[in-house]
């Protein structure tokens, strides 16, 4: 039940990833490579999406990794191009150190934890690397665990029958969180400050 639990919580909130993709998608000022960017995480967010629905152990664990590898690569380059600031680094130092930690054999909870936190600084790396707005930092990070928590009570709930239904749920679930948050905080406003 807590490997389901985790599951669901992982996959569902791979949809962050559309945040970024949209910011980058609907800014009037584009480059090939940030389009690049854009269209990746969208693939990235499928690819986590088919991974975590399906059995540990199925071939799109694979392909999910290697997106995220891609998608990484990608935004580095993007980052060293526009030459960023030195602080958009320490997401990604913080995504890679979470990421180990999460490979360790710590338990379920321990994993799903840290599995989380990588998501987490690796989604503030998408965003801030693509979007450099500081003043969404506090926003952003209150709503991303916000709406992880929300979904605990679901740990109680989920079995094998119940999986699949739950699942759609949750993606649906995370999509209303990023719809409202960018409604609320008029993120994707001309007045916000573009990609170069």
């Amino acid at each position: 039940m807590k490997l389901l639990y985790s599951r669901l919580m992982l996959g569902a909130s791979s949809s962050y990833l559309a945040l970024p993709a949209m910011m980058i998608a609907l800014n009037p000022v584009k480059t090939i490579l940030s389009t690049c960017i854009s269209i990746w995480l969208c693939v990235t967010m499928v690819a986590s999406y088919l991974n975590w629905y399906h059995p540990v152990d199925s071939k799109y664990r694979y392909y999910d990794i290697r997106c995220v590898q891609v998608a990484l690569f990608l935004l580095l380059l993007h980052c060293c191009q526009q030459s960023k600031p030195w602080s958009i680094y320490i997401w990604l130092f913080l995504q890679c150190a979470f990421y180990r930690l999460s490979q360790r054999d710590g338990g379920v909870f321990v994993e799903t934890l840290f599995h989380a936190l990588f998501r987490y600084f690796g989604f503030l790396f998408c965003t801030f690397g693509t979007q450099p707005n500081p003043d969404y930092i506090i926003s952003i990070s209150a709503t991303y665990f916000a709406s992880l928590l929300a979904l605990s009570p679901l740990h109680r709930r989920i079995d094998s029958e119940n999986f699949r239904r739950l699942y759609f749920l949750g993606v649906c679930y995370f999509y209303m969180v990023i719809a409202t948050y960018i409604i609320t905080t008029n993120l994707l406003d001309a007045s916000t400050p573009t990609i170069q």
